[in-house]
């Protein structure tokens, strides 16, 4: 086999492989999980009196650029959430911090609920 043979054979194996893997990376997105809780209360602060509470397990779920939170009642007084997954559109994450929503993204709960959503991977 002479060299010319040999490098053309190499750069169709090479371009046929990258043309795979970017193909592969299209059809199937990377998939990242997220997984927490997510606490409400209705005094507007982290610790309530006999004002509302509740916290939801809470998994957010990243694949492509599709972006939802999913939400399962754990404990409270009660679920006032009527919608129970959220798609996210503005977002952004890094090594430590992970920028999603305001509590407005949830109808139903006044702008002065504390609200935190706690998420690990």
């Amino acid at each position: 086999m002479n060299r010319s043979l040999l490098f053309t054979l190499i750069v169709v194996v090479t371009a046929v492989s990258l043309a795979v893997v970017f193909l592969y990376g299209e059809l199937y997105p990377s998939k990242a999980v997220l997984r927490g809780s997510l606490f409400v209360s209705g005094s507007g602060r982290s610790h309530g009196g006999f004002e509302y509470n509740a916290e939801w397990n809470a998994t957010l779920t990243v694949e492509g650029t599709t972006v939802t939170l999913g939400l399962v009642l754990h404990v409270g007084l009660g679920d006032i959430f009527d919608k129970h997954e959220y798609r996210i559109e503005s977002f952004s994450m890094d090594s430590s911090t992970v920028n999603i929503i305001t509590p407005t993204i949830f109808p139903g709960l006044a702008d002065t609920y504390y609200v935190e959503l706690r998420l690990r991977t």
